[in-house]
């Protein structure tokens, strides 16, 4: 069962080089550098990832998937907090 739950995690994550990477990326303010270095790749291979000239290997496609999906959910988080504050 966990190996088929990491196979379609896997394709979700390859998905994010049709350009859905980099929007989530630029939507929580993140910069190239600042998420290459949190994924452990360089900045230039996360640049192919999110132009699409290149899909990432499973365990680096897998920290960019993990990694982009708590900023979502951290970035969720805030517009409801400053929705319910007013802010």
């Amino acid at each position: 069962m966990a190996e088929n739950t990491d196979v379609t995690r896997l394709s979700r994550a390859r998905q994010l080089t049709r350009g859905e990477g980099r929007r989530m990326r630029e939507d929580a303010l993140v910069t190239q550098r600042e998420l290459a270095s949190a994924i452990d790749v360089d900045a230039a291979t996360l640049q192919r990832w999110e132009a699409g000239a290149t899909r990432p290997r499973s365990g680096a496609a897998l920290r960019w998937l993990d990694t982009l999906e708590r900023l979502t959910v951290r970035d969720r988080s805030s517009a409801v907090r400053q929705e319910n504050t007013g802010a």
